[in-house]
């Protein structure tokens, strides 16, 4: 899938387009400014691959039914069941704790821009990544990251109000990268990380203390 016209309503993908690439719908959709677009992209049975980053800008997304590879859940995430790529949360308000499904591995690249999340999210063990911007400017205030996770990627974090961060118990002998800016939140006062994790001098705004535990 290689180029769109400016879209201004709801569009579904022609069926037999099977890979959609990272910043066509985001170039195409007409006023994307903070996801405030009502435009709906309705992806068809025939597409296999989403590369991470596609929705960015894109507000909702339908799955329509018969897709083997990519299903919703209530909220209208949209997950690769084949890879257990989460590459799409709706920036609609949701109230209360959100718990990532099960089986996800790896949280895609802005996966959770400017998402309104009122309670905790809740990562489930088994998810070995957060990529880069996955939740920026989103309204996160609380996330529990499980022992599974090995690598923070670049401002993962950046911009959120988030508060609390805990990480589950881990091994001695488990890695946890943390890259740059992945903690750069305004209100994160104190950051406590596993005792072996590599962190990059800038992961953190600065006045944020850093403890290992």
């Amino acid at each position: 899938m290689i180029y769109l016209p400016r879209i201004e309503s709801d569009f579904e993908i022609p069926e037999g387009v099977t890979h959609i690439s990272a910043g066509i719908l985001s170039n195409a959709i007409v006023s994307t400014t903070s996801r405030d677009s009502n435009v709906k992209i309705i992806i068809p049975p025939s597409v296999r691959s989403i590369q991470p980053g596609a929705f960015y800008d894109v507000k909702l997304v339908q799955i329509k039914p018969g897709n083997k590879v990519f299903y919703q859940d209530k909220y209208g995430a949209v997950i690769n069941r084949k890879n257990g790529d989460f590459l799409f949360m709706s920036p609609a308000v949701i109230f209360g704790d959100y718990n990532i499904p099960e089986g996800v591995k790896y949280i895609a690249p802005q996966a959770f821009v400017f998402c309104n999340i009122s309670g905790k999210v809740n990562i489930p063990e088994g998810v070995v990544g957060i990529g880069g911007e996955a939740f920026w400017n989103s309204s996160i205030t609380n996330i529990n990251i499980p022992a599974s996770v090995s690598r923070i990627d670049n401002s993962a974090f950046f911009g959120t109000p988030l508060q609390s961060v805990t990480f589950a118990p881990r091994k001695a002998s488990s890695n946890l990268r943390i890259s740059q800016g992945a903690f750069g939140c305004r209100d994160l006062k104190t950051l406590r990380i596993p005792a072996n994790a590599e962190i990059h001098p800038n992961a953190v705004r600065k006045g944020c203390k850093i403890i290992r535990e």
